[in-house]
């Protein structure tokens, strides 16, 4: 019982935030499994001392439960400045169907064909959940044994690194190796990529590299963003970060950026180079659209760790 009010208070009271490790996140949020998981066990053994309570009614009822609070907790989230996610309402339903499950198999009300069909669609969310861990959990290993490199796109999962706007890995072109990132530039005000995942720690490094593919003829304009922890604490100003705007050409174009530039970057403090927490690459009020490729987006040149 207190198990299961400590964490309930933890779904409004601490957690992830955006610059959290992702496996810390998807641990965080394979918690909502466990907690309705033990909530709907509580009401399972309370609502079956009742004489003449049907099994699809009880299950019927907690799976309503599930939805109803957990929705709920999601709305009062956004309340208080999170985001709604119907991915955290079907993890309340999935601890709420194993419960149910558990509780009929031990009654021996559980022999029949709906509760194997039960326990083989829980079975197949619970491993969608495991395998959605393991692919960030692998990426952060190979982002801290591929660093000072912090993207060549040779590993199946960086991709995730850059958020969702890319189009993901692609073989059409690369600078080195045989994949690089394939980005569709729209005509909005603001439209690129954001390199979220990565280790934050640049000190000791002379240069930010990277390569720039422009599919079509003609120049573009690319603006490249580099921010740190206290940027992202104190209300992201514009006056409070690296930008810098880089004219591409059709072809691959090397984008060199000495680190010393990205410290003093902010006009009122140095960037904190132990903590640097994000890099973008985007466009601004295209005419048209536009596809670009990175590739080989590294630290670079040893200098002595301020």
């Amino acid at each position: 019982m207190c198990l299961s009010l400590l964490g309930g208070v933890f779904l409004f009271v601490g957690g992830p935030d955006s610059t959290s490790p992702r496996s810390f996140q998807r641990l965080w949020d394979s918690g909502h499994i466990v907690l309705f998981f033990l909530w709907a066990s509580l009401l399972t053994l309370t609502i079956k001392q009742r004489p003449g309570v049907k099994r699809h009614r009880l299950v019927v009822s907690l799976v309503l439960f599930s939805i109803c609070l957990g929705a709920g907790i999601e709305l009062i989230q956004v309340m208080i400045g999170r985001t709604f996610s119907w991915g955290d309402v079907m993890r309340d339903v999935i601890g709420t169907l194993l419960a149910v499950a558990v509780f009929l198999r031990k009654t021996g009300e559980g022999r029949d064909v709906p509760l194997v069909m039960a326990w083989i669609l829980i079975g197949v969310c619970l491993m969608v959940e495991f395998t959605a861990f393991a692919r960030v959990a692998s990426d952060e290993v190979l982002a801290s044994l591929q660093f000072p490199v912090l993207s060549n796109f040779e590993t199946p999962f960086e991709a995730d690194r850059w958020g969702k706007n890319s189009l993901g890995r692609s073989r059409d072109v690369s600078k080195n190796g045989d994949h690089s990132l394939k980005v569709r530039l729209l005509t909005t005000p603001y439209s690129g990529v954001g390199l979220t995942y990565f280790p934050e720690d640049w000190r000791g490094f002379k240069w930010l590299t990277m390569g720039l593919y422009k599919q079509s003829p003609g120049e573009l304009e690319l603006h490249v963003r580099v921010h740190d922890a206290i940027h992202t604490r104190t209300g992201n100003r514009f006056r409070d970060r690296y930008n810098e705007t880089f004219t591409v050409h059709q072809g691959w174009n090397d984008i060199t950026v000495e680190t010393n530039r990205i410290r003093k970057a902010p006009a009122d403090r140095e960037m904190d180079m132990k903590h640097i927490q994000g890099l973008g690459i985007f466009a601004m009020n295209l005419d048209d659209e536009e596809v670009i490729y990175i590739d080989d987006v590294a630290l670079t040149g040893r200098a002595p760790v301020r």
